[in-house]
């Protein structure tokens, strides 16, 4: 027999637990509350598809990417999401196929030739060395040098007038050389493309500009290849200084001091650039994929993710099955009603992270206030605003629980009165979306309304 649940009095142990965290929130509850973001199918997917690589479940995230593909509405579109995918197979180092992809994204840009000239021109020379860089980084180093001259050749037939110069053409393809010589443990080579590369900065002060950032990069890319520790340090350490955002340079940092034997400071960097790799780009790529391998990641993020997913999947089909006209069904009085129910689900999904650092959008009204949250509950909604709402704030709940890495799961926060592992938070987030789940399946079966996935 299922005993429906009753709406939690203030005494209540969910609400006395709720009420607890809401006093114990950390000072992130403060920051402003972002916008709800509009729903956009095509991007929510691009979206998933990203996440899914950066948990390492690349199958799952290709087949999404494929799908978008082969229904996309514009070749510009298909282009887009097929440059996506290329960096999906990035993630494995598979140089051949990445360039497979990428060829396909070049084909596009040179029929936007006649349409746009100087843009096409660009992008075909950037989608060639976007491969040239992902060979490279995986150490098929003669493979991806050959897609930087093809890059090179590419964005050098832009016409005149151009907006973007040769001397950035001459400067990449010098730094490609540089890097690839030094794998290869010429530093003679090494030396004399670095000097090219220097050369191309300074003859083009206005190219420059954008560019000056990479030459620390790549001097220190080169002294590490080639032996220099302490150039390599030094160097490196200025382009982790420059480029903040990039966990590439972060990666060739822990090397740095792996090769120097300090195994502790290595392991440091190379969490913090596993946190740090979430994009969707070769430096992010290969330095999500190579920290995985260095730290041992147990992908067990990955596995809650998928279990938060499978209960989203049920309770929106949930919400979207059951009539309107059964909304306001209740089991009898004291419980909540069917629309309460998927309320209080989508309130929890915004009140919950708050403790986990990360603010409810603020058209939800959600605060650090437990009340707020139960205010929320009684809102007068249609149907569709619910069935809306509600997968709206599995999108905020599951951006939540990236806040959260495999390396930070035994980290402690203050929650619910006391302190606990964030793994911890995220199983009882787990469990009481569980608990509702089966709340909405009685509740839909008393009403015979069958659950989509068992008919």
């Amino acid at each position: 027999m299922i005993v429906p649940a009753r709406v939690p009095s203030r005494t209540s142990h969910v609400a006395l637990l709720l009420t607890t965290a809401a006093l114990l929130l950390p000072a992130a509850v403060e920051a402003q509350a972002r916008p709800a973001r509009a729903p956009n199918p095509r991007a929510d997917s691009i979206r998933t598809a990203q996440q899914l690589d950066a948990w390492g479940r690349h199958g799952e995230a290709r087949v999404i990417f494929q799908r978008l593909i082969d229904n996309a509405p514009t070749p510009a579109d298909r282009a887009a999401v097929t440059r996506r995918l290329a960096m999906s197979y990035g993630y494995d180092g598979n140089c051949a196929k990445v360039i497979e992809l990428e060829e396909q994204v070049i084909a596009y840009w040179q029929t936007r030739r006649a349409a746009e000239p100087q843009n096409a021109h660009y992008q075909e020379g950037e989608m060639a060395n976007e491969a040239g860089r992902v060979c490279v980084d995986h150490g098929h180093l003669d493979e991806g040098l050959r897609m930087y001259e093809r890059g090179s050749a590419l964005g050098n037939a832009e016409p005149a007038p151009r907006t973007h110069p040769k001397s950035l053409w001459d400067f990449r393809l010098a730094h490609a050389r540089a890097r690839v010589a030094a794998r290869k443990g010429d530093t003679a080579a090494a030396d004399r493309a670095i000097a090219d590369a220097r050369l191309a900065l300074d003859s083009d002060p206005a190219m420059a500009e954008g560019q000056e950032q990479y030459f620390p990069y790549l001097v220190g890319y080169v002294a590490l290849f080639t032996g220099d520790l302490a150039t390599a340090e030094r160097e490196i350490g200025k382009a982790v200084a420059e480029m903040t955002r990039d966990p590439f340079q972060v990666v060739l940092l822990g090397m740095t001091y792996e090769r120097k034997g300090d195994e502790a400071k290595a392991r440091e960097l190379f969490e913090r650039a596993y946190t740090m790799a979430t994009g969707s780009n070769p430096p992010n790529v290969f330095s999500r994929a190579y920290t995985k391998r260095k730290l041992g990641v147990t992908d067990l993020m990955s596995d809650l993710h998928r279990d938060a997913s499978d209960v989203e999947r049920k309770i929106n089909a949930l919400a979207a099955a059951i009539p309107e006209s059964v909304y306001a069904w209740r089991p009898s009085a004291g419980v909540r009603s069917v629309q309460e129910t998927l309320l209080h689900i989508a309130a929890d999904n915004y009140l919950i992270p708050i403790a986990m650092g990360m603010p409810a959008p603020a058209g939800s009204g959600i605060t650090a206030d437990f009340q707020t949250a139960m205010a929320y509950e009684k809102r007068p909604m249609s149907k569709a605003e619910i069935v809306a709402d509600v997968a709206a704030s599995f999108r905020h709940l599951h951006e939540a629980m990236n806040l959260t890495t495999d390396l930070t799961l035994g980290e402690q926060i203050s929650f619910f009165g006391s302190q606990w592992t964030r793994q911890r938070a995220l199983i009882l987030t787990l469990t009481h979306l569980h608990e509702h789940l089966g709340q909405m399946i009685a509740y839909a079966r008393a009403n015979e309304v069958v659950p989509p996935w068992s008919r």
